[in-house]
């Protein structure tokens, strides 16, 4: 329940803390779409990490990015007490960390809205329950609720990001350099930031790439500076016909390079959201985790999952070792899948 009722003052500057991952910060955009949708004429900040900056420049519901330094928490505390002698008169954060909720405090905000968790209650104006029914919603849902503090939310579509003509003409240089300009193009993000129980094996990807490539596709690999010896080895194992990717792209770049490809296979991560957001298609591998919570939005997707007694137990590594979750994705249905919304590339 809200602590008290929402002042009728429209706030002149709302600062928005942003969620830190790339994958729950395209989910927010509909949040941040239907804030500016109830308040029109408001200034909206967006305090973010900073390589999620770019993305977040691209959101037309914002008129600034606030940009913490170096991403610590201490470039946390020093940004929310410089934005304090700007004035800010509503807070809303969608992290359900301790410092998302001090960081109102700090920069001065008179109404300050999150979820109350970790012991953070008493910093929030407005605070809600995460209870059992609101943590079933799927994450787009659950940021919505957030803004749903001030009243009733105004219909917004899924999560899109918008790339520039100036972007697509650099990737496009970027792929006919590599071979790959004039090919239908399937991308492969075959690591997750969050851990192994994610992911597909690696020697999945190896044969469904040689399969795609026998087909006519080039193959397209994406992921992060960390994910470079995994990825390496898949393109060597492909060969021919596949173009690595991994860590030479800034986020904008990704996304303008996903929108070339005719769809995307995946593990449950951050590119997958993007994917979905430049609406490429997306061939989603759920093990570890639930589709009902973060599932790929939009038309045309497939998800595949093959449900066990112990999934999803949200965990980063196997607790039972066997990983059977994702083992049991054969490469047969995820081509199939890949054939079926693929299409002839674009």
């Amino acid at each position: 329940m809200l602590k008290k009722s929402m002042s009728a003052t429209v706030p002149q500057k709302i600062l928005v803390r942003a969620p830190n991952w790339l994958g729950d910060a395209v989910l927010a955009f509909p949040a941040v779409e239907a804030l500016r949708g109830r308040f029109p004429t408001s200034q909206i900040l967006l305090m973010t990490r900073p390589y999620l900056s770019e993305l977040w420049s691209a959101q037309p519901a914002v008129d600034r990015v606030v940009t913490i330094r170096d991403g610590s928490k201490r470039a946390e505390v020093e940004t929310a007490l410089s934005l304090r002698r700007e004035g800010v008169d509503l807070y809303l954060t969608f992290p359900r960390s301790f410092l998302s909720a001090l960081t109102g405090l700090l920069a001065g905000a008179k109404v300050r809205v999150g979820y109350s968790s970790e012991g953070r209650g008493w910093l929030l104006t407005h605070r809600l329950r995460r209870d059992a029914e609101t943590l079933k919603l799927h994450r787009v849902q659950y940021y919505l609720k957030l803004v749903e503090v001030f009243g009733e939310v105004s219909e917004v579509g899924p999560p899109k990001v918008t790339v520039t003509a100036e972007m697509r003409e650099r990737v496009d240089g970027v792929l006919r350099k590599g071979g790959v300009g004039g090919f239908p193009k399937v991308g492969f993000n075959p690591g997750a930031l969050y851990g192994e129980a994610k992911c597909w094996p690696q020697g999945r990807f190896i044969e469904l790439g040689r399969r795609l490539v026998e087909d006519g596709y080039k193959v397209l690999l994406f992921g992060t500076l960390g994910e470079q010896g995994r990825n390496a080895e898949i393109t060597r194992g492909i060969g021919e016909g596949c173009l690595d990717l991994t860590g030479r792209t800034s986020l904008m770049e990704l996304a303008a390079v996903l929108e070339r490809c005719c769809c995307l296979v995946t593990n449950d991560t951050g590119t997958m959201h993007l994917s979905a957001a430049v609406g490429t298609p997306v061939v989603a591998l759920f093990g570890s985790t639930d589709p009902a919570l973060t599932s790929p939005v939009g038309d045309g997707h497939v998800i595949i999952r093959h449900q066990i007694s112990c999934s999803p137990c949200f965990e980063r590594i196997c607790p039972e070792e066997h990983h059977r979750c994702m083992r049991g994705i054969e490469v047969e249905e995820v081509l199939e899948a890949v054939r079926r919304i693929g299409g002839d590339g674009r």
